[in-house]
């Protein structure tokens, strides 16, 4: 009885078509997965809101203060976070914290170098990942293991001349800016909350533009190392980007996607934000830059369609 097989060329022609199915599927299941991960942050930013909602319903519509006490430097106060633990089914490990002592003592590094998954972007290069140093080699802070954060508090706005700053959600009434160095973004030299007052909460009452049209909560992926809008990363003086330690510079509010240390920056297409009422949002990298900044300030009294960012 005659036995078949395939020829070489008929061989060949199958593994062309198994190739050519794998091309057409591979995108398509990157697509998910990308898909699937900004979902994830997303859901993690849309928790994240609900907690500091939730601390503010429990203090009289107050934000929690950026910063923990008066001292100068970032790495030397607990953040806004740490709050908000409590609210996040975090309860353990904010209890653990020394909050005596400075976030980087030797006595809260176990609790500081947990890794939160509701802190990171899946999509973040490197994600979960730690950060190793913090601050000048003369602060000491080196060869530590501290849990990174993606998603910022939006406190304060500079203009696209990176002059003028416009309060933001977290920015108290009675806060002041220091004068900065001026320069632009790409020089970092954004204006500074007075370090004496960054401890003043914000409150909900003091957002005139309306729960639903400033934004609270925002990526800022990737730091404390630098990205460009091309995704190229440099190193940089690591300031901030643990979530236990506080956060350093102004929103600069020229754009989405476009520097990820003073501006909303996330490794999707596009950025999530999340809105003063919870909702949460997906920044366009096309949004104008004066649709960024009515956004991201709570009184400005501008006049924006919803198509312009919805």
């Amino acid at each position: 009885m005659p036995r078949f097989a395939f020829t070489l060329v008929e061989l060949l022609v199958v593994i062309a078509i198994i190739g050519t199915l794998v091309s057409l599927l591979l995108p398509a299941i990157q697509s998910a997965r990308e898909a699937s991960r900004r979902s994830t942050c997303l859901n993690n930013l849309r928790q994240i809101a609900l907690g500091v909602l939730n601390y503010a319903d429990s203090h009289d519509e107050k934000l929690p203060p950026l910063w923990k006490t008066d001292l100068p430097e970032p790495w030397e106060n607990f953040s806004w976070r740490v709050d908000v633990l409590p609210f996040l089914e975090a309860s353990p490990l904010y209890d653990s914290l020394r909050l005596d002592q400075l976030p980087l003592a030797t006595a809260n590094l176990p609790a500081v170098g947990a890794q939160l998954s509701l802190f990171q972007c899946p999509s973040t290069p490197d994600s979960p990942r730690s950060i190793d140093s913090i601050g000048p080699p003369s602060s000491g802070y080196d060869d530590l293991s501290i849990g990174a954060c993606d998603y910022s508090g939006i406190h304060d706005v500079a203009n696209n001349e990176g002059e003028t700053s416009i309060a933001a959600a977290w920015r108290s009434a009675d806060e002041v800016l220091t004068e900065g160095m001026g320069g632009t973004p790409a020089d970092f030299n954004i204006d500074r909350i007075s370090p004496s007052l960054r401890i003043m909460p914000g409150k909900f009452n003091m957002i005139a533009d309306g729960l639903s049209r400033t934004a609270l909560l925002a990526e800022q992926a990737g730091k404390p190392l630098h990205y460009d809008r091309v995704r190229h990363a440099e190193a940089v003086l690591p300031r901030e980007g643990t979530w236990a330690t506080a956060e350093f510079s102004s929103f600069f509010a020229a754009g989405v996607n476009r520097d990820n240390l003073t501006g909303i920056y996330g490794f999707h297409d596009g950025a999530i934000v999340v809105m003063c009422d919870g909702s949460a949002h997906l920044f366009s990298e096309d949004m104008e830059a004066e649709v960024v900044t009515a956004l991201l300030s709570r009184n400005g009294d501008e006049i924006i369609n919803a198509d312009d960012w919805r």
